[in-house]
């Protein structure tokens, strides 16, 4: 497993307009294999609607890193929103996460809104606790409006908090 510091270069830049369908793939794959098991059954549906909306998103809008020429992670964001933030299984727990989710608070926090904002779904624990540790607090519980019975937080961060 490649670790920073032994021979990663890693770069962290916007997406290129020639990235996008690079990018949805990349998100897709990650999405099915973190949440995949949340629409599988008849009740949930078979990930066509978060198929949808991962192909519906404009990804040359993003932030991306990348380890030479392997995308590693990516985080966009809207408005007061982090709409995705990504990072390959194999470079996950390295900070790379971290790197982008501070690109996009600050992208967030540049456009004055005081409060951040984020959904995460709740069986997540990992990312819960990840954004958690950078200073995100639990706003409230919810359901998801299209995915029957999976349970989401959605996670708020003062702007104030946000580093220069």
């Amino acid at each position: 497993m490649p670790r920073l510091g032994d021979s990663i270069l890693m770069i962290i830049r916007r997406a290129e307009p020639e990235e996008r369908d690079r990018l949805r793939t990349f998100v897709q794959i990650i999405v099915e294999e973190v949440y995949g098991h949340l629409w599988i059954g008849p009740s949930s549906g078979d990930g066509s609607l978060v198929a949808s909306r991962v192909e519906s998103e404009d990804w040359s809008k993003a932030w991306v890193a990348f380890d030479g020429d392997t995308l590693v992670g990516t985080v966009l964001t809207q408005a007061q929103w982090i709409d995705d933030l990504w990072v390959s299984r194999e470079y996950r727990g390295q900070g790379i996460g971290q790197q982008l989710l501070a690109r996009g608070e600050a992208e967030i926090k540049a456009r004055d809104y005081s409060t951040l904002r984020l959904r995460v779904v709740k069986t997540n624990s990992r990312a819960v606790r990840f954004y958690e540790r950078l200073g995100w607090k639990v706003e409230k519980e919810f359901l998801h409006e299209t995915l029957c019975g999976v349970l989401m937080l959605e996670l708020s961060k003062p702007a104030s908090a946000v580093a220069e």
